[in-house]
């Protein structure tokens, strides 16, 4: 199994949590909306709710692995 590494943030004003893969590749996970925005150069790709998607803890570290991934992927283009 792959190990992957990422900083994670929290911002407790704003009731937000963030991942940082790499300079490219970041998530935002916003408790107060309970969104999740995948970003790509600063910019969103990707955003859906965790409340109607009942995203489980198991399926929210799935989803970052697969973020992992394509962050690993980038770093060669």
């Amino acid at each position: 199994m792959e190990n992957y590494n990422c900083e994670t943030r929290f911002e407790t004003v704003s009731k937000t949590m963030t991942h940082v893969f790499s300079e490219r590749v970041s998530v935002i996970c916003d408790f107060k909306f309970g969104t999740i925005t995948t970003l790509r150069d600063d910019n969103p790709i990707d955003k859906f709710s965790i409340i109607e998607n009942k995203m489980s803890i198991d399926d929210y570290e799935n989803f970052l692995i697969g973020i992992a991934e394509s962050a690993e992927q980038l770093k060669t283009l």
